[in-house]
């Protein structure tokens, strides 16, 4: 994943909802993704504030087929 090595973690809490975290070298959580009915709530910390957003599932799954689309036509020289 580049420069900085990850820590990639996943926890199921009390009410059912997997929570995703990713930590950086510092075992900072730098990241944490949260699915809530049709969203999937996202908070990040940078310089000691966390800001959060909202993002409906549907975006994501576009977002990251896109990201997967434009890797393999990237390896394939398109």
């Amino acid at each position: 994943m580049g420069v900085y090595d990850y820590e990639y973690g996943s926890k199921v809490n009390k009410n059912g909802n997997k929570v995703i975290s990713i930590k950086d070298f510092t075992s900072s959580n730098i990241l944490y993704a949260e699915r809530k009915g049709d969203n999937v709530q996202i908070k990040m910390k940078r310089s000691g504030e966390t800001i959060g957003i909202s993002v409906p599932v549907e975006l994501l799954e576009r977002l990251l087929k896109d990201i997967k689309e434009n890797s393999e036509n990237e390896k394939k020289g398109v």
